[in-house]
């Protein structure tokens, strides 16, 4: 929940203190490679709003499967436990797993059978969240890879701890959108070279 709270409150200082940001990179980037750089911050800006878009949407959605499925089942305490898997959902694979622990012992102190019907509700969504929302979802939105994401989300864990968690899929995500540039500059500059030996 601090994780998830972060994320928000980061996102919303970094959208308004943009031109902050860009007044601090203009006095400390030399003036030809500012046009430049500003850019990158735009597209850095915008990959992340785009993160957070989807990550609000693949919430959202798990917070109203997991509310309808567990009413359905008469599990107690649906709302909240439903509010859980929607806050869980920003840890990629592990966040609903985590989630359904206390589901599922809340539906066994009510009736063992009824536990077992939550742990195939919560299998069945994450089948249809593994295979059908995070590729339509996130892909389109963001294009990260969940394998990267995870490997973020430990590096961050291992560095910063709970900070370092909210912190990791947008660094991630700014991250790559400098590197894909200078993959392309790379790549250009090859493609330049192989011209003129052919020249």
């Amino acid at each position: 929940l601090v994780a998830f709270i972060l994320v928000f409150v980061l996102t919303f200082y970094m959208t308004v203190e943009e031109q902050a940001t860009k007044r601090l990179v203009r006095s400390l980037v030399p003036l030809k490679h500012q046009p430049y750089l500003t850019n990158l911050m735009n597209r850095m800006q915008d990959k992340i709003g785009l993160w957070l878009r989807g990550q609000l949407i693949l919430s959202l959605v798990i917070f109203v499967l997991v509310w309808i499925g567990l009413t359905i089942l008469g599990v107690k305490y649906a709302v909240v436990l439903a509010l859980l898997a929607g806050v869980m959902e920003i840890v990629p694979y592990l966040g609903p797993i985590i989630s359904a622990i206390p589901a599922v012992f809340i539906a066994f102190t009510q009736y063992p059978m009824l536990a077992v019907g939550v742990l195939i509700l919560y299998y069945l969504i994450q089948f249809a969240e593994n295979h059908i929302l995070v590729p339509q979802v996130m892909r389109r939105t963001v294009g990260l890879n969940p394998v990267i994401t995870i490997v973020a989300l430990l590096v961050g864990a291992k560095i910063a701890g709970i900070l370092g968690i909210a912190l990791a899929v947008p660094v991630t995500t700014a991250i790559g959108v400098a590197v894909g540039d200078f993959l392309d500059i790379n790549k250009k500059a090859v493609e330049e070279d192989e011209d003129i030996e052919s020249a």
